[in-house]
């Protein structure tokens, strides 16, 4: 962000305000408000601490105390909240209100989930709580896995089915107009360098393809062996959902060990959707498509269920 708004400052300031008594106040104000907001959002979030009589969260304005008896559920893998993040959802008997835990709040968040899923769930079958006898799970890197030798059945859509592939057309006029301009300044040739490169980014990022095999599951990159490789007896559970922004829809993967994997894919269409749900519960695979709902025979729709989500 910083390296951007430099560039951005340096051809704003050379283009439009050649004195440069506007353009630096403006980008330094623009920082600290920046920064403010961050670092308030930062303070904000509470410190966690289980025990065998509940969740204890303490943060510089507020403590909440929430008791393992005053629970009804708990939803681990949903979206809530104004922009639609992972949280942990807890709903109490007490208040119709839940409180939500967000999961990119805290970088152990996997352990944290499942500490309290292990807490609740003794609570509820034994009506007691060892902590000490709680164990995480740990998942082992794949990185010597002999993924070649698989045989993927590969779910992939041209990426010209979105708009976002024609993005490049702008930078393409960019270097159309450097090579038959006569002048550019050095600032303005930084800034229409930095428009190109911006304009590529969407045609690149969030367009990919997803493979299932017997072990793994992989999603990779349309252009670019970049990708990702999860083994499916790792994995517990699988969104197909929007994760918000209007961006891209996306395929959220949940492994054993309550890590979260999100990926947005702005190439399939509903069609591909459809048959990676297929594919994937013919693994056996425990899958929730929020975003098409199969219908019953009377043709109504069968409500997206989460109750999938709350063990």
């Amino acid at each position: 962000m910083l390296i951007l708004g430099g560039l951005t400052y340096a051809y704003f300031n050379d283009v439009f305000l050649p004195s440069g008594r506007i353009g630096m106040p403006v980008l330094l104000t623009i920082y600290a408000v920046f920064i403010y907001f961050f670092l308030k959002k930062a303070y904000e979030i509470p410190d966690f601490e289980l025990s065998e009589n509940g969740i204890l969260l303490t943060s510089r304005k507020e403590i909440n105390e929430i008791k393992w008896d005053e629970i009804s559920d708990i939803d681990y893998y949903g979206r809530n909240g104004f922009l639609m993040m992972e949280t942990i959802k807890i709903e109490r008997k007490i208040s119709r209100h839940p409180f939500l835990i967000y999961h990119s709040h805290y970088s152990n968040a996997k352990e944290i989930t499942q500490a309290i899923q292990f807490c609740y769930d003794s609570f509820k079958n034994k009506g007691e709580i060892d902590l000490k006898s709680f164990v995480p799970i740990r998942i082992t890197p794949r990185n010597n896995d002999k993924i070649h030798f698989e045989d993927f059945n590969f779910i992939s859509r041209t990426p010209f089915v979105t708009l976002r592939s024609f993005i490049p057309l702008v930078g393409f006029f960019g270097i159309y107009k450097i090579l038959t301009a006569e002048y550019i300044p050095t600032n303005g040739l930084i800034g229409m360098f930095v428009l190109i490169a911006v304009s590529f980014l969407p045609a690149i990022i969030g367009i990919g393809k997803i493979g299932i095999s017997d072990k793994y599951l992989v999603v990779e990159n349309y252009y670019f062996p970049i990708k990702k490789v999860f083994r499916i007896a790792e994995i517990r559970e699988i969104f197909i959902e929007d994760p918000g922004g209007k961006l891209a829809y996306a395929v959220r993967l949940i492994t054993k060990d309550c890590n979260q994997k999100t990926f947005r894919i702005a190439n399939f269409l509903k069609k591909d959707w459809i048959k990676l749900e297929k594919v994937l519960k013919e693994k056996n695979l425990i899958v929730n498509n929020t975003l098409y709902k199969k219908k019953n025979k009377d043709n109504s729709k069968i409500p997206a269920s989460r109750n999938s989500a709350r063990r």
